[in-house]
């Protein structure tokens, strides 16, 4: 872990932990009053998050390196965790470091995530400019992350879905997704609308969305459509990092504990259409999280990002003392 980078967040105000805006002091304790900050609170506090990673300069060589490879080991990890790989985080930093076996465990699991972790490593050594959307980026990448041993699935691999899909959600409620018919329409209308969301905001057109709210856009519609007969979570997760990255902000994963929080609030939103807000307000939340904890369960961050481990970084830079990696 950032040890000191850790510990410049523990000294971090009140008004600027993750997700929180400091109110007036209790009347008997004198201890400030938090609530959540709204969602254009949260895209401001980005935005402030951003700058002073601009103002702080480029990292040292040997910083980037460890924050790269960390952010690589806990990208690797819980993304194929979440769906269903069984290696340790152990056994995934065995993998990236080069073996391409672990004892006991489905060879499946480890080529899935050599394909992960190379897809990774490539968006994190990518310009800006080259970070953009295409179906077939889509289906390039699917077919480095998801490997198949029965013959009948292997030719699904990097190609829309053949067969309906569904989920039954935490209520009990069946989600449909888009259905096989309706796959290569959608999937070619999301990246030109998305594309066009990007273009808008670098030539600052007055009124053009906020990057984050870009990425959750894609996302959700992504992961509604469902393309693949498998590995849909992972190229959701890929492709609205790639957007974040695009504009400099830091990508962010979903970790394996928050997995049911992040099912139920989509959950929300995919079967009844209008409250995004729940998962709208807890996305950009995630590139001002302080490490891995959350005062109140409904503030939970769905997205663990390192925007406030680089900030910090930056700050400590700045200041002209030593960053611990």
């Amino acid at each position: 872990m950032l040890t000191t980078v850790t510990a410049a967040l523990r000294r971090s105000p009140v008004s600027t932990l993750a997700g929180f805006s400091a109110e007036n002091p209790d009347f008997h304790t004198g201890i400030p009053i938090r609530r959540p900050m709204s969602l254009t609170e949260l895209l401001s506090r980005i935005d402030d998050l951003q700058q002073r990673i601009v103002a702080a300069g480029p990292l040292s060589a040997d910083a980037k390196r460890k924050l790269d490879y960390r952010l690589r080991l806990d990208w690797n990890y819980h993304s194929n965790v979440m769906e269903g790989s069984s290696l340790t985080q152990q056994e995934t930093r065995t993998i990236m470091m080069g073996s391409v076996t672990v004892s006991g465990k489905p060879i499946r699991d480890v080529l899935e995530m050599q394909g992960h972790d190379e897809v990774v490593t490539m968006l994190l050594g990518m310009a800006s400019g080259d970070l953009g959307l295409s179906e077939a980026r889509i289906k390039e990448v699917h077919q480095k992350i998801v490997h198949e041993d029965d013959p009948a699935k292997k030719g699904q691999v990097g190609k829309w879905k053949e067969d309906p899909n569904h989920l039954t959600n935490y209520r009990g409620e069946r989600i449909d997704f888009t259905p096989p018919a309706e796959v290569a329409g959608a999937v070619h209308t999301l990246p030109d609308h998305t594309m066009a969301q990007v273009e808008r905001i670098e030539r600052k057109v007055k009124h053009a969305p906020h990057p984050a709210l870009v990425a959750f856009a894609f996302h959700r519609a992504y992961v509604t459509t469902h393309p693949f007969h498998d590995g849909n979570g992972r190229t959701a997760g890929i492709f609205s990092n790639l957007l974040l990255m695009r504009f400099g902000y830091p990508p962010v994963v979903i970790r394996v504990d928050e997995k049911d929080t992040y099912n139920n609030c989509l959950a929300e939103v995919q079967v009844y259409g209008a409250p995004n807000r729940p998962l709208r307000d807890r996305y950009p939340r995630s590139v001002t999280k302080e490490g891995h904890s959350a005062p109140h369960p409904e503030l939970v961050n769905l997205f663990f990002g390192w925007g406030n481990g680089v900030v910090a970084a930056g700050s400590l830079r700045s200041s002209g003392e030593p960053v611990g990696v």
